[in-house]
């Protein structure tokens, strides 16, 4: 080829680079997104770079239209870098179509809505805020008497009990991180009725040892109170110096079983003028516990009620009564008189005989067929006993007793189902019963002490039963009986196991 040949190619090859280079800047300048200077498009390219790598997006296509839900690298470069070719290193993402990409599918977020991520975002709040309030709850101490003064707040229907298992709530119920009202203080804590408001008290108890009295000062002991052993005998001026350090006195002291009247005439009565006068002089509150054979029988049919006339049936309901009658005869005294049924459980010797009766195989029905009792655990007594310490009461008298009265073969046959279950309950004749009283009474004159069956126990046995209304219990107190027959049971005879008595 000539000269003049090679130059008119070389010409033309200029002319078609140069056609090609106006059309590309041609290109350049109607990708250039608004606003965006030549001299701005480095800065431009890192900030969109930045942006696609937080979306997490790959490739786009051709149209600047980013491959939908797949979580991967975005291609960003400008039109320009991307026409180059044989430019593109091994590490770069080919300039492709969008079209499904293999490996994105680990990499692939799912949609979420936007209601749907608040719902997720307030879920995580709140967990972190039930957290954070279960390890200031575990700050609150269960033992340490709380002022309901300090931890009440609007009316009673909008008060919550705060238990020792629940997260601490607003006033009406929202928890922390939703306060009432829309205010952001914390809210201030609810009533607690199950703490006590009033500070440890001193009480004085006489009977401290005997069944009822040693669960009495136990109790005492375990909700933060002091209890006084009373011992007698109960000279006046010792009991009152002792009653003016106390704020209340709690009665146990007394003769349940005794050959002669007059020995319960002494301790029941006598003595319970002497403690009702120190206490009086003192001005302390007097919690004497009673009986409910100071109201006399009643069958099940028709239960005694605290507002009927009493008609006690033995010596021993005529003694518990004529103390009630001296309580109620001093002027200034504030007292209570609680009325208890037939009382058992750890630590009872009553009916430990039925007990051991039933280890060896027999469990004898004694009494008049269809009799029933109000009978109670000694917890639940103890539960009253409580209350009345902390209630401001005055002359009331209230029977204490499970609201479900047990006829007697239901105490055997829960005593055979706690002790030996193949026990025979074999039914005792009345009139075997009365011969064995008679004895009894003979016994006992004899050795000085009450034999199990006597007189007054065989009058016991013969009447309708002892059966009471405990409406008062629940009305004054707030107290309800809360251990069952069967329970009640088993769980003495566990006790009598472990202490060596059965």
């Amino acid at each position: 080829m000539d000269l003049r040949s090679r130059r008119r190619t070389a010409a033309g090859d200029r002319q078609a680079r140069d056609a090609a280079a106006r059309q590309a800047r041609h290109h350049d300048a109607s990708a250039e997104p608004e606003g965006i200077h030549a001299r701005r498009r480095a800065a431009a390219d890192h900030l969109l770079r930045g942006v696609g790598a937080q979306l997490g997006l790959r490739a786009a296509d051709a149209r600047g239209v980013p491959a939908p839900r797949h979580g991967a690298e975005a291609d960003l470069r400008s039109p320009r870098r991307r026409s180059r070719r044989g430019e593109r290193r091994a590490d770069r993402v080919p300039r492709v179509g969008a079209r499904h990409q293999s490996g994105a599918e680990g990499n692939e977020r799912p949609v979420t809505r936007p209601r749907a991520a608040a719902s997720a975002a307030a879920a995580s709040l709140r967990d972190a805020a039930a957290a954070a309030a279960a390890g200031r709850r575990r700050a609150v101490s269960r033992v340490r008497s709380l002022s309901a003064a300090h931890l009440r707040v609007g009316g009673a229907a909008a008060r919550i009990a705060v238990h020792d298992s629940g997260v601490l709530v607003g006033a009406r119920g929202q928890p922390r991180y939703q306060p009432a009202g829309g205010s952001l203080r914390r809210a201030p804590l609810q009533d607690v009725p199950h703490l006590r408001e009033a500070p440890r008290v001193r009480v004085a108890v006489t009977g401290a040892s005997g069944f009822i009295g040693r669960h009495v000062t136990a109790t005492l002991a375990a909700r933060g109170d002091e209890a006084v052993a009373v011992r007698r005998p109960f000279e006046a001026s010792a009991l009152e110096r002792m009653f003016r350090d106390v704020g209340a006195v709690v009665h146990l002291a007394g003769v349940v079983s005794a050959v002669r009247e007059r020995e319960y005439v002494d301790a029941n009565v006598e003595g319970t003028r002497a403690v009702a006068e120190a206490a009086r002089a003192a001005g302390v509150r007097l919690v004497h516990i009673s009986s409910l054979a100071a109201a006399g029988p009643a069958p099940a049919a028709a239960p005694r009620s605290e507002d009927d006339p009493p008609r006690p049936l033995t010596a021993y309901g005529r003694s518990k009564l004529a103390g009630e009658q001296v309580l109620r005869g001093m002027s200034g005294l504030r007292f209570v008189a609680l009325r208890p049924g037939v009382v058992y459980g750890p630590g009872d010797r009553a009916l430990l005989t039925l007990f051991r009766m039933a280890r060896l195989g027999v469990l004898p029905l004694v009494g008049r067929a269809g009799a029933a009792y109000t009978i109670v655990h000694v917890a639940d007594v103890v539960r009253a006993i409580a209350a009345a310490i902390d209630a401001d009461l005055s002359g009331d008298a209230i029977f204490v007793g499970h609201p479900m009265p047990a006829a007697a073969r239901d105490i055997l046959e829960g005593v055979r189902a706690a002790v030996a279950p193949t026990a025979r309950i074999v039914r005792v004749p009345m009139a075997i019963t009365r011969i064995a009283a008679v004895g009894g009474d003979l016994a006992g004159a004899i050795r000085g002490r009450p034999a199990p069956i006597n007189s007054s126990r065989y009058a016991e046995l013969a009447a309708a039963g002892f059966v009471c209304r405990v409406d008062r219990l629940r009305e004054r107190l707030g107290v309800v009986a809360q251990i069952d027959l069967g329970d009640g049971l088993a769980r003495t005879a566990e006790w009598y196991r472990t202490a060596g008595w059965l």
